[in-house]
């Protein structure tokens, strides 16, 4: 097999792959409804029909191993397809797309950090109210404007994401959709894979918008808008604790960009 990316990169994602996150982002690109939403999830194949047969050789392989309790049988087995998947991109789109699809993994749909999270659902709600609110404590005006603007086209980038989903949802269902519809619907009532995807559309661009408000404050402009958060939520009796922050450097493995949380 050609080597995709560095073997130490490559040893690290194929580690990953044994993630059911993994197998479910795969699961999810798989749809017909989700194919042309490839796009604007980052995704570009040269190739996007063999792409999609690819994914779902994967899927229906992985769903043929025994599962008889034996984690790190199953775990090789998983790393395996995941290693041929990538060798089958490669050898259709050239390696940069098989390594675009790793990094897209990783930054859409691998286990996301508690601190993220929350701070996705926190700049939802930085409306212009909210800005002057951190002006109050002591934020710069220029740089309170500066945060509600970005908290602005992040509600907007939500409402896109939402738009895209749900037209999506209404297409027809082909006959590998409806046999992934009732497989979901089995364990979930009700349950739409394409909304499957919804963080995987946010993440990147919330990342975008983030590094815009890591690079414009100061570490007492960080306490500041931790303050405001904490206190944000706790008014409308959020029941997630906001984490404690600080100020990252670029070369931090864990997160690249953001706001570490200190237990």
């Amino acid at each position: 097999m050609e080597t995709i990316v560095q073997p130490s990169q490559l040893e690290a994602f194929a580690e990953a792959s044994e993630r059911v996150e993994w197998r479910l982002a795969l699961q999810y690109l798989a749809l017909d409804r989700v194919m042309p939403l490839w796009p604007e999830l980052g995704l570009s194949f040269r190739l996007p029909g063999l792409v999609l047969e690819a994914f779902r050789r994967f899927v229906r392989a992985e769903r043929r191993l025994p599962d008889d309790g034996d984690r790190p049988v199953y775990a090789r087995k998983v790393r395996r397809l995941t290693e041929k998947l990538l060798a089958e991109i490669a050898e259709q789109g050239g390696p940069e797309e098989a390594r675009a699809l790793c990094a897209w993994f990783e930054a859409a749909c691998a286990h996301e950090p508690k601190w993220h999270w929350m701070w996705r659902i926190l700049l939802f709600h930085l409306t212009r109210d909210e800005g002057e609110e951190l002006r109050r404590r002591g934020l710069p005006e220029e740089k309170a404007l500066e945060i509600v603007q970005i908290g602005e086209r992040w509600r907007a980038s939500v409402d896109s994401i939402e738009s895209a989903i749900s037209r999506a949802k209404q297409e027809p269902l082909t006959p590998w959709d409806r046999n992934e519809y009732r497989r979901s619907q089995a364990e979930v009532a009700d349950y739409d894979p394409v909304d499957g995807l919804l963080e995987a559309f946010e993440r990147p661009r919330f990342d975008r918008l983030w590094a815009r408000v890591i690079g414009l404050l100061d570490a007492r402009e960080v306490n500041l808008l931790v303050a405001w958060g904490k206190d944000f939520a706790a008014g409308i009796e959020f029941d997630q604790a906001v984490p404690p922050a600080a100020r990252l450097s670029p070369s931090d493995a864990e997160i690249p960009v953001g706001w570490r949380v200190l237990n």
